[in-house]
């Protein structure tokens, strides 16, 4: 049995490319990965650059994430066809960092962030962490795609934001202020790409649609020339030489300050990593495994920040692209990364002529995408506190911070969830009858009216508490025995547990009958009660047994 335990815990952690070569590895998938690799290259080129300007930092950081999180994704993930990279999850709190700690304090925090993940997956704490409530998880997504779509907005109006305009409402501001100075070419460029995109994704053309944007704008700069602001305008000493480690500047007060970041994002890349998975299963029927994705992305976030990358994680839209153009295993994020790195070396120099805007109208579409205004209405019809968790979430996302955002969105969520619990949970006493159904088939039971039953219908926890303090006072008159039918009882806690020895503590002498209970309750209370002293009364599983103990009981009193 133990040997078995090790070999399941080995095989959670595996990278799913070992499964490859168990089964083969033929020329005929090395074309079709090849095939996939280079048209997911085609996506990520240009979307790389565009997510790390709206990070806050320059293009070829962008990339060398795409390069370096993209070949160990495929290589040590839990996923077959996962394409990994920089993604508008991060926009937010890569800003806000580099904001705050400059790219040394990134650098760290992304790596605090791989270490967290990576110790997740060893404790195999992948499945907990699909568990977090869906209104939270679209709350914080759609609010990363209102601040990512105002973080465009400048661009595509051709407006200078300053870098220290990085609050939502400041920044709106700024720019109503300054929409004189709009730039009537970058209007129409970023709207025309847009609208491209847009209806391309509309109609699902497999042709690459972000490409086709790229060419339209490099298209605009070579007919209207200085009309638009370009990457090579915005980033003077734009270059790059190749891949080299960079080290952080360490000290345990940043890495206090950078923890609940580092949080952030392991939390972030855990998610929409795993998120990813589940649909790519769903379009490829296969199984991913969660703790070796975990140990996957948090490698390639260690190893995109030591190379000077950014956080990464697993992107939908080019994992969805990589199953649509045929492959067949992890080797096409690896020639993906390939690709990319090859375009950086050819074609760096001709980067800077490619416009702000064009990038712009490209991240909108994505934000359009994130915030998700379908799924959205399906919550805005749905229970009220579903509604509530969902706006907190995305109104903190967008006014304060993610990190925020995700703590108050999920303590809204278990307080709603208890406070239904509490209102599904009925407390009924009764007196006990020879109507009840296992009593039935036992005619010769001699019943006492002085012996109540209780029924709890529901979790008998924390939020219980004064409900369960109040039982004794319902109590018509006074009975010479309680029974308590936990039937229908399927969990108890540390709470529950003391407030059934305070029933039995408080009842005088009168015999207290736990009845009905069934597995975990049952075994959660003898396990307590470790000296056998019935401090929480007699505990049965079945009604005849209870009925009999309180008669014996009853008799001799």
């Amino acid at each position: 049995m133990r040997t078995r335990r090790i070999k399941l815990y080995l095989y959670s952690i595996a990278p799913e490319i070992f499964s490859l070569f168990k089964k083969g590895y033929f020329f005929n998938k090395l074309y079709k990965d090849v095939y996939a690799g280079l048209i997911v290259a085609i996506i990520s080129f240009p979307l790389a650059m565009a997510l790390a300007i709206a990070s806050g930092a320059s293009p070829d950081k962008g990339l060398i994430t795409a390069v370096v999180a993209g070949a160990f994704t495929s290589l040590i993930g839990g996923c077959r066809y996962q394409i990994g990279g920089p993604t508008g999850a991060f926009v937010v709190i890569i800003f806000n960092i580099i904001q705050n700690f400059g790219y040394n304090g990134l650098i760290l925090a992304t790596i605090m962030a791989g270490i967290i993940l990576i110790i997740c997956g060893f404790l195999r704490i992948g499945k907990i962490i699909q568990y977090i409530p869906y209104t939270v998880t679209a709350g914080f997504t759609a609010g990363i795609g209102i601040t990512i779509l105002s973080t465009q907005i400048h661009d595509i109006l051709g407006i200078n934001l300053p870098d220290t305009s990085g609050n939502f409402i400041d920044r709106m501001i700024f720019i109503f202020n300054n929409i004189s100075n709009s730039s009537l070419y970058a209007i129409i460029l970023g709207t025309l790409v847009a609208i491209v995109i847009f209806i391309l994704q509309k109609y699902k053309s497999s042709f690459p649609r972000f490409l086709l944007a790229l060419a339209m704008g490099v298209f605009a700069v070579m007919i209207f020339g200085d009309s638009f602001e370009t990457i090579g305008s915005r980033f003077t000493d734009l270059k790059w030489n190749g891949f080299s480690l960079q080290f952080p500047e360490i000290t345990f007060s940043l890495i206090q300050q950078l923890f609940p970041s580092a949080l952030t994002i392991a939390f972030l890349s855990g998610i929409e990593s795993l998120l990813c998975c589940t649909i790519a299963d769903s379009l490829t029927s296969t199984k991913h495994k969660s703790d070796s994705e975990l140990i996957g992305q948090g490698v390639s976030n260690v190893f995109s920040a030591l190379l000077g990358g950014l956080p990464a994680t697993g992107a939908l839209a080019r994992t969805a692209a990589n199953i649509k153009a045929g492959a067949v295993s992890s080797f096409s994020g690896v020639f993906q990364s390939l690709f990319v790195c090859s375009f950086m070396c050819f074609l760096m120099d001709y980067m800077q002529y490619i416009p702000i805007a064009c990038l712009a109208g490209m991240l909108v579409t994505i934000a359009w995408n994130m915030i998700g205004f379908k799924q959205s209405l399906y919550i805005f019809h749905s229970s009220k506190s579903d509604l509530c968790v969902f706006l907190v979430t995305l109104i903190l996302t967008v006014v304060v911070d993610i990190t925020v955002a995700v703590e108050i969105g999920f303590l809204t969520a278990v307080f709603f969830f208890v406070k239904r619990l509490i209102e599904r949970t009925e407390i009924e006493i009764s007196h006990i009858s020879n109507n009840q159904p296992e009593l039935e088939k036992h005619d010769n039971i001699e019943l006492h009216d002085s012996i109540q039953c209780i029924n709890i219908k529901g979790p008998l926890f924390f939020g219980l508490a004064p409900a369960i303090g109040e039982i004794l006072k319902r109590v018509c008159r006074k009975p010479e025995a309680i029974i308590l039918n936990f039937e229908d009882v399927p969990l108890i806690d540390a709470t529950g547990a003391r407030m059934i020895r305070n029933l039995v503590s408080n009842s005088k002498g009168m015999p207290i009958i736990l009845t009905n209970l069934r597995k975990y309750p049952y075994e959660y209370l003898s396990h307590i009660d470790y000296k056998q002293e019935k401090i929480y009364g007699y505990l049965t599983t079945n009604m005849k047994d209870a009925v009999n103990i309180a008669n014996n009981i009853v008799s001799k009193i």
